[in-house]
């Protein structure tokens, strides 16, 4: 649709514009197309996570869907940055030219102060000096807030494309994620409130992330649950009966269910020193299985030694799982945490 209008409004023998007038409706256009672009993003994301089943549920497949949008929108805040950044310098000579009655100096004909256009040149970029807005102290200089960058490094000027389009990408990128805590901007309400959408995007942004964060932790931690309960076998032990021997291997991990255990210590036959603790129904013991089974499947450390003797003191019921099982699980699920369960 632009291209179709900049070719109406520079037909001249068809249509008469005043420039003002001519620009500012091309700006409209330009502006008005990203709209539905950005409006589209949410819908986009959920009907992505309503259709795609499984593929979203890999942690692959949803963190490329979250890099995604998080480009998409970098790619329409950063044109916003970039057009919003020629309004704001336009509007500076505008002033400038405005306040020494030389209102139509910015275009064709009119009552230029020179016509060579290096002069022109520096006569422009006299009247809008490139000050950072914290080191502005005369009020009379135009303070162009967070578009300073974009001029003082010749974004809007080069004709450098990939340049042009990597840096407003990159500042949109930065703004976003950082929820605009780094925008330092004019009094232009028109600035101020695109850093406050700036802001309140990237904060929607990052809540879909966490959304996607909980949802992918939430289906691990039941598929593992459901895993486990099906390795858990019921194992039953007299009174009196021993279940660990200080100094020998952990074998299992035992959590209790109905009755109480003895654990001892001797500190590794330490001279003197005796320690008794009672575990009743829901402690467990074999904890020190945990951090062996969450090392790498291809690690070859030994299996944890009991610092503790277990006595069964009454009739005792429990729930175990084996060294073996719990390793495999934990290899398994770690590697692929939303694969379903392991055989």
């Amino acid at each position: 649709m632009e291209k179709i209008l900049v070719f109406l409004l520079h037909h001249r023998h068809t249509y008469q514009f005043y420039p003002s007038p001519r620009k500012d409706l091309l700006k409209f256009v330009i502006l008005s197309q990203l709209v539905p672009r950005l409006v589209r993003i949410y819908p986009i994301y959920k009907e992505v996570t309503a259709t795609a089943g499984m593929l979203i549920e890999t942690a692959w497949a949803s963190a490329a869907i979250n890099l995604f949008f998080y480009m998409l929108a970098s790619h329409v805040v950063g044109a916003y940055w970039y057009l919003l950044s020629l309004e704001r310098q336009d509007k500076c000579w505008r002033n400038w030219c405005g306040a020494h009655n030389l209102s139509t100096y910015l275009y064709c004909g009119g009552d230029r102060a020179c016509n060579d256009p290096a002069d022109q040149y520096t006569f422009l970029n006299a009247s809008c000096p490139l000050i950072d807005p914290d080191e502005i102290e005369d009020t009379t200089v135009f303070n162009l807030g967070i578009f300073i960058k974009a001029l003082r490094y010749r974004v809007v000027e080069t004709r450098d494309f990939p340049y042009k389009f990597s840096y407003c990408f990159w500042r949109a990128l930065r703004n976003i994620s950082s929820l605009g805590s780094d925008l330092d901007t004019s009094p232009f309400i028109g600035e101020i409130l695109f850093a406050v959408f700036i802001s309140i995007f990237g904060l929607i942004l990052f809540s879909l992330l966490v959304c996607n964060i909980q949802r992918m932790v939430k289906t691990f931690d039941e598929v593992l649950f459901d895993a486990m309960c099906d390795r858990f076998k019921t194992v039953l032990h007299t009174e009196n009966s021993y279940i660990a021997w200080e100094g020998d291997l952990i074998d299992e991990l035992l959590f209790l269910v109905r009755g109480g255990l003895d654990s001892m210590s001797t500190n590794g036959g330490r001279t003197g020193f005796f320690n008794i603790n009672e575990l009743n129904a829901g402690d467990f013991f074999g904890e020190e299985l945990l951090p062996w089974a969450l090392e790498a499947p291809q690690s070859f450390s030994f299996q944890p030694i009991s610092t503790r003797t277990v006595k069964a003191i009454t009739e005792v019921k429990a729930a175990a799982l084996t060294a073996h099982d719990l390793k495999s699980l934990l290899s398994y699920h770690l590697l692929n945490p939303l694969h379903g369960r392991v055989s």
